[in-house]
Order: C-alpha cells, then sequence, then structure tokens
C-alpha cells in the first residue's frame, strides 16, 4: 500500500509539473551576442594596422519568440540586427589586372536577419530549460561604401568585406533558461552560424 501511495504522489506531481510548464507557453527572449566580426576585430586590426585599415562591429541584438506545442518542442520566430564599419587611410591597393590604387574609403553595413526556429527542449523542470535547435531565415545587408582618389577605380565593397544576402541558417547545440520568478528568467544561446557564436538573454514567459 505504502509503494502504490508513493508511486500515485510521484505521477500526480509529473502531471503537476507537466501541467504547469503547458501554462506558459509563449517566451519572449531579448538577447545580446557575439558575432565573428566583433571577436575577431582585434586580430583583423593588428593585421591591418600597416596596410592602413580598420574594422570593428557592434553585437548583434536578437528578439525572439517561442511558443510551446509541446513540453519538449517549441516554434518560433527571431529578428536580428548587428553593424559593421571599417575605413582607411591612404590604403594602397592592387585589383586583379594589376592595376594600382590609392586614397581613403569608408565602408558602413547593417545586417537583418529574420527566421523561423524550432527548439527541442529537454530538462524541463519549470525554473530550468534546456535546449538545442535550428533556425532558417534570410539575411540581409544594407551598405554604404565610399572611396577617394584613384582606389575608387579599383576597391569594392567585396574586396574589403564580402556581402552577402539570401538564405541564413544557424544551428544552436546547447541553450538555457533559468527562470528566477514564475516569468521572467536568464540565459545564454551558443551557435554555429550567424547572426551570433553565443549569446546573453533575458527571458519572458506567458
Amino acid at each position: 500500500m505504502k509503494k502504490f501511495l508513493t508511486l500515485a504522489l510521484l505521477c500526480a506531481s509529473f502531471l503537476s509539473l507537466n501541467a504547469q510548464n503547458m501554462d506558459n507557453r509563449s517566451t519572449v527572449s531579448a538577447a545580446v551576442g557575439i558575432n565573428g566580426i566583433s571577436l575577431f576585430s582585434g586580430l583583423v586590426n593588428a593585421a591591418g594596422e600597416e596596410a592602413g585599415f580598420k574594422i570593428s562591429a557592434t553585437p548583434s541584438f536578437q528578439v525572439s519568440y517561442d511558443y510551446a506545442l509541446a513540453k519538449w518542442f517549441s516554434i518560433g520566430g527571431a529578428f536580428s540586427f548587428n553593424s559593421i564599419k571599417s575605413s582607411g587611410k591612404d590604403f594602397n591597393f592592387t585589383d586583379d589586372n594589376l592595376v594600382d590604387g590609392r586614397g581613403d574609403f569608408s565602408l558602413k553595413a547593417t545586417r537583418i536577419t529574420v527566421a523561423t526556429r524550432a527548439l527541442f527542449h529537454y530538462a524541463n523542470d519549470g525554473k530550468l530549460d534546456l535546449y538545442s535547435g535550428l533556425r532558417v531565415g534570410f539575411k540581409n545587408w544594407n551598405t554604404t561604401f565610399t572611396t577617394t582618389g584613384t582606389l575608387s577605380k579599383v576597391l569594392s565593397e567585396d574586396d574589403i568585406f564580402p556581402i552577402k544576402n539570401g538564405l541564413n541558417a544557424q544551428i544552436i547545440p546547447f541553450g538555457l533558461r533559468y527562470y528566477v520568478t514564475d516569468n521572467i528568467g536568464l540565459g545564454f544561446e551558443t551557435a554555429i552560424g550567424a547572426p551570433f557564436f553565443a549569446a546573453l538573454q533575458v527571458n519572458y514567459r506567458m
């Protein structure tokens, strides 16, 4: 009889926990992440110091929404933004036809990505939410590129930073959310692919 009561209590606890998690199906997250340019800009600038150019980037900012279809699976969307700047003074460049050019250049670019994502949740106990997933969408760059002197005849923005629009995919090997209250959580994500490699986030579930 004691074993039966113990088993019944465990089952009741599990069902209650599952119901509690599914009561908050919607999660809105704001994240700040490290992208490739912001991560390696120091190395690039060190290498380009003698050549006369430098590059910098903002972190990737993302807002996402996820809706739980089951305790272990959610689907949602994500919007991200980041920008880069590159410039050079008295910069010398030789094109593929061995034509030399010299002058100043300035490149400003912003990247926007819009994507859907699917997350697979595990160890979801109400306070702690671990997940992995995949996001697929599109990226779009807006650029402003200026040059001076003879550099304008031989240098293009693709020579400084290859800009590619179109399909964007990102694998999320691991993510974590920990809810410090019933609704507000803190967490982080690791990722392979744009718009970031790792990000810190604040979550609000409803």
